[in-house]
């Protein structure tokens, strides 16, 4: 089984072909996020013009600044805010991409390859749970599932399981809140 899962998986073609698509996903991201930006600046621009103008209507005296016209201003003020403020925090968000040589993803392979045929047990098992999060057996054909992030994180980490806290599992402390001190303070109140 395991001589079969390292011939299909860890081909020298298949991680790249996987990361291949995780990197295009990223791209179609990146250009929703482009378009976001491009559609909060001009709201921005937009907002911007229409204060600058009721400023000038003000200052030429075409309008008296009365309580209509100061609540369209804290209006517009407002709208103006919230479009600066939703354009930082998109462009804060923004990264960029990772580029994985092709190399480093066939050395990848062929230590995952060695590591996973002469390695000990335990450690072949931390390999495997660290890339595969599940696998379904069928009548005709064995469908093998795994985060396409997690396979880039230990290809970058030249093999090596990523660190940190494994965010698919899904009970993490499910019977119990995730911060002990809000728990206790709720039994106590």
């Amino acid at each position: 089984m395991i001589g079969q899962l390292i011939d299909r998986l860890l081909a020298p073609e298949r991680p790249e072909a996987i990361l291949a698509t995780l990197l295009a996903r990223r791209a179609e991201r990146s250009a929703a996020v482009d378009e976001r930006i491009v559609a909060l600046e001009q709201r921005a621009a937009e907002a911007d013009d229409r204060l600058r103008r009721l400023y000038r209507m003000v200052e030429d005296g075409v309008a008296d600044l009365d309580d209509l016209l100061k609540d369209r201003l804290a209006v517009l003020k407002s709208e103006r805010e919230v479009a600066h403020t939703a354009l930082e925090r998109v462009r804060g968000n923004d990264r960029a991409p990772i580029v994985i040589p092709g190399d480093r993803i066939a050395a990848f392979g062929a230590l995952m390859r060695e590591r996973l045929t002469s390695g000990e047990v335990p450690f072949r098992k931390a390999y495997l749970g660290a890339l595969i999060d599940r696998i379904e057996v069928g009548d005709r054909q064995v469908r093998i599932f795994g985060r396409k992030d997690v396979l880039e994180q230990a290809v970058l980490a030249n093999g090596g399981p990523a660190s940190g806290v494994r965010t698919f599992v899904r009970r993490w402390r499910s019977l119990r809140e995730s911060n002990p001190s809000y728990q206790i303070e709720n039994l106590v109140s």
